[in-house]
């Protein structure tokens, strides 16, 4: 089924870095402090795409349990010393293939949730993208095939 799109919400921050077939998807364009702080996260620079207010629930749900703004995943050094990375498997640093600034890619497994964060060198915004990987822990879809594949 093809992600539909919840017009109440701005969009235009998500970058399709999410599959096409995720489920729910989240994109944002949050003001930076610099280096790899938030200054603040505005409700008009956000927005969910899902295709069921089920997905939805779920990703808002791995977004506040996370909390990816505080204490930001773009660091080696800080992912490795807070408990709420533990669970994930995360890949972050600076600047790589050609991109430049900060970067972190991340995956908590036990959420079924994966996300994108960037800084860009010289800008005011980290650019978040965060989408559903699976619907395993929902009982109506148990037994069915994964939906990212």
């Amino acid at each position: 089924m093809p992600i539909t799109y919840d017009y109440k919400v701005d969009n235009r921050y998500r970058k399709g870095i999410a599959p096409p077939d995720a489920l729910a998807a989240y994109g944002a364009r949050w003001i930076s402090k610099g280096g790899g702080t938030i200054g603040d996260i505005l409700g008009d620079r956000q927005g969910l795409a899902y295709n069921d207010p089920i997905h939805r629930d779920r990703l808002i749900h791995g977004l506040e349990t996370l909390q990816l703004h505080i204490d930001m995943p773009f660091k080696p050094w800080q992912v490795a010393e807070l408990e709420k990375y533990r669970e994930c498997d995360i890949d972050c640093g600076e600047d790589r293939d050609d991109y430049k600034g900060l970067y972190s890619e991340g995956i908590h497994s036990a959420l079924d949730i994966m996300w994108h964060m960037e800084i860009p060198y010289l800008s005011d915004y980290v650019y978040v993208e965060m989408w559903t990987l699976s619907t395993s822990d929902i009982p109506i879809y148990q037994g069915m095939p994964h939906p990212v594949s």
